[in-house]
């Protein structure tokens, strides 16, 4: 059985709202890597670029699961930046609507899919 790596930070789940919503996120800290998926392509297409002008690197998102999810985009933060920086991490935290905590196993678990789709290393 090949072992997996536990992942560290959160995955912080925002609504995606009409209009120019990306301006509302703040840009990534110089030498952090934060990965965003949106829940469709139609998502991605509207704001993957202003996003990436931000710094963000987009990723696809995981296969369509039996629920669809409404229009959001996950924003993978590692534990690092959000140390090093606490304000952009509680820029996020004030915009989500969730934040799964990758340290807790069952918050790992509910999200395991979309962190695989990020980094393509299974969480455990």
């Amino acid at each position: 059985m090949a072992a997996t790596r536990r992942r560290d930070g959160v995955l912080a789940r925002l609504v995606v709202t009409d209009g120019p919503w990306a301006e509302t996120i703040p840009p990534v800290p110089s030498g952090f890597d934060v990965t965003v998926s949106f829940s469709s392509e139609a998502l991605g297409d509207e704001h993957a670029e202003a996003l990436q002008l931000l710094g963000y690197r987009v990723v696809h998102p995981p296969p369509v699961t039996a629920m669809p999810l409404p229009p959001v985009a996950d924003f993978l933060i590692g534990e690092a930046l959000l140390d090093r920086h606490p304000t952009y991490g509680r820029s996020f935290a004030e915009q989500a609507k969730r934040a799964y905590n990758l340290a807790f196993g069952p918050a790992a678990a509910l999200v395991a899919d979309v962190v695989e789709a990020h980094t393509g290393i299974a969480s455990s």
